[in-house]
């Protein structure tokens, strides 16, 4: 595991980090970690990552906190979009996401301009069951590459 400090964004590989308030440090899978910081140093803030763990799991994301948008993706990764509203999340035609459900008053706000202040975004990629670790490894690659050129975020 990798911890990333809160504020600072700073990566460190220790268990125990030097700050002695341990609340300020998030843990992060090693092979996402140099990304996520890079991310975050550019202001594009994180909201949740997972690497991906083959041969048991086959997919990496990244969430975003409100508010942020992307100029392009990394290659092969797909963008989900919804909107957060009262601590639920909706779709764009105004379905919740957990239960289902249809709200005429979720999509009256989501139709409003000011909504795109609500959009959460995650970026993920699935690969197959029957790749190795060299396809793992290139799509850590591929995301370190794309945050390096992405510009700072300027909400």
């Amino acid at each position: 595991m990798r911890y990333m400090h809160r504020e600072t964004f700073e990566l460190c590989d220790y268990e125990n980090p030097k700050d002695k308030n341990k609340d300020m440090y998030i843990v992060l899978d090693p092979e996402i970690a140099p990304s996520v910081g890079l991310l975050n140093r550019k202001g594009y803030f994180t909201a949740g990552c997972c690497a991906g763990h083959p041969p048991i799991y086959y997919q990496s994301y990244i969430g975003f906190t409100r508010g942020i948008s992307l100029p392009s993706l990394p290659p092969g990764f797909t963008m989900d979009k919804y909107f957060q509203i009262d601590n639920r999340d909706y779709d764009e035609n105004g379905v919740d996401l957990k239960s289902g459900i249809f709200s005429e008053e979720a999509l009256d706000f989501i139709r409003k301009p000011e909504s795109q202040k609500n959009i959460v975004i995650s970026i993920w990629r699935r690969y197959d069951s029957d790749s190795d670790i060299h396809v793992h490894r290139k799509v850590m690659e591929d995301l370190y590459e794309w945050a390096l050129d992405l510009p700072d975020f300027k909400s």
